[in-house]
């Protein structure tokens, strides 16, 4: 017996149930593949689940899909961007199938499709996930600050070098500097330089026991600005996903591996722990990207993209492009922590995960 498992929302508020035979697993993902194709997101809605196309970047917004959004969150979560064909779901069930929609759910669907008041966006949606991993400090550190005289938005996440309490009080301390100052100039890399700068001062007074030094990868973006500014010193990485789903890496790695890589000499085992940049000495590297090219931000420590790359290469890329900013974030930290425990067991019998931080900055329809 046929039953509506989905409603499928157009652009024009054009809705219409989706019907398949009660059990049929295999053709409702089927069917979703061919409503909304391969890298389509699936977003959580309360007891709904919103499937949307994520592979074809030209379709136009969704927007009675965003205003059924908001009148089914009541305006407590704001709706994303969405765009093209949008398909509702009740929950999966642990078999991977959905059950069907009552009668009543699909009425109470239908009703909200273009009859709540919903506002464009105008900010951002920021995500982030840390992870301590084996060791005895947390000493990766990020912060986003926006500065209401000039509304830029800084993006920045610092690793801290060792595992000691001077050294987590060190990153904490200089990421926050870093956004205020790169917010209020709107320069990345001139608040590396002044971190730099700062920094010898910060260890005579804080420091007793060690010299403690970061990597950094900073961002910053204005509303209405055509580009994206990033600077970063050492091996925190920038990652940026366009509206096509494909993901590119913008930095490049400061230290001994990246530099025989790049010239094609034979990189040995440890080399991508010596580093040749931090905030405290060596190269500090600025980049502009065109906002056309910018869906998602992803600044990230090597605790994150070390043991993903390791295990599979496009660990990071596949994260990005496949799932929403809010599930990319923690499953990004949480499988990197897992491979990196699973790896150092299989090789030496012992768990030892680095410290692990994410922070994705998803654009919507900005």
């Amino acid at each position: 017996m046929e039953r509506d498992f989905a409603l499928i929302i157009d652009p024009d508020g054009q809705a219409d149930a989706l019907s398949i035979n009660e059990g049929d697993i295999t053709g409702q993902h089927r069917m979703l593949h061919t409503c909304l194709g391969k890298g389509y997101a699936t977003l959580g809605l309360g007891r709904f689940l919103v499937h949307e196309s994520r592979t074809v970047f030209d379709q136009q917004a969704n927007v009675p899909a965003q205003q059924l959004w908001t009148g089914l969150s009541g305006g407590g979560s704001p709706a994303p961007f969405l765009r093209g064909p949008v398909i509702v779901t009740a929950r999966r069930r642990p078999d991977g199938s959905y059950p069907a929609l009552l009668p009543g759910q699909l009425d109470r669907l239908c009703g909200r499709v273009g009859q709540v008041d919903w506002a464009p966006p105008t900010r951002p949606a920021i995500t982030a996930a840390q992870a301590k991993g084996t060791r005895k400090e947390q000493c990766d550190a990020l912060a986003v600050h926006t500065d209401p005289a000039t509304g830029m938005w800084a993006y920045v996440v610092c690793d801290g070098v060792g595992d000691h309490v001077e050294t987590r009080a060190m990153a904490h301390a200089f990421a926050q500097r870093i956004a205020i100052v790169a917010a209020e100039t709107g320069d990345p890399g001139a608040a590396v330089h002044t971190a730099r700068a700062e920094l010898p001062t910060w260890q005579d007074h804080f420091c007793s026991e060690t010299l403690p030094t970061s990597t950094v990868a900073a961002a910053v973006w204005r509303p209405g600005a055509e580009e994206v500014r990033i600077a970063w010193a050492g091996d925190s990485r920038i990652y940026v996903m366009g509206d096509s789903g494909f993901v590119d890496r913008l930095t490049e790695d400061h230290n001994v591996a990246g530099y025989n890589r790049a010239r094609g000499a034979e990189v040995r085992e440890g080399d991508e722990h010596l580093l040749l940049s931090s905030i405290e000495s060596g190269t500090i590297q600025e980049l502009r990207v065109h906002r056309e090219r910018v869906r998602e931000l992803l600044l990230c420590t090597d605790g994150v993209y070390g043991p993903l790359e390791a295990a599979h290469g496009g660990g990071v890329s596949a994260a990005l492009a496949l799932m929403s900013s809010k599930e990319a974030a923690g499953a990004l930290v949480a499988d990197s922590v897992a491979l990196a425990n699973r790896r150092s067991w299989d090789a030496w019998g012992v768990c030892e995960a680095d410290n692990a931080t994410a922070l994705i900055v998803d654009f919507l329809g900005l």
